[in-house]
């Protein structure tokens, strides 16, 4: 019996050590390629994070939240064929960013 519990005890602080000890990265929205009808990118569901260019289609609008946080991977962009609203303020700003940039959690582990 003392077996098992010793077995089952090592694991358990084992698996708590790893977790522990493993780096925790920002939660994120991954967008790429074409957004082709009206679409928002909220605050809550930020930081976005754009793994390919994105852009968005004619008579089509993308909206971004106040307070909203775009990051962008290396040599990746927005282009905007429609329309783009973002407007934020001093208080609640709208950033778009490197990954890199820890601004929205730590996107990279770094």
């Amino acid at each position: 019996m003392w077996k098992t519990n010793r077995v089952t005890l090592s694991s358990f602080l084992c698996i708590m050590l790893f977790l522990l000890s493993t780096p925790v990265f920002a939660i994120t929205t991954t967008v790429n390629g074409t957004i082709s009808s009206n679409t928002t990118w909220t605050a809550a569901a930020s930081p976005y994070f754009v793994s390919s260019s994105v852009t968005v289609n004619p008579s089509v609008t993308l909206t971004v939240e106040a307070g909203t946080v775009i990051k962008f991977a290396s040599g990746q962009g927005l282009f905007v064929n429609g329309t783009l609203t973002a407007v934020g303020s001093s208080g609640v700003p709208i950033t778009f960013t490197d990954y890199r940039d820890d601004i929205g959690g730590d996107t990279n582990g770094d």
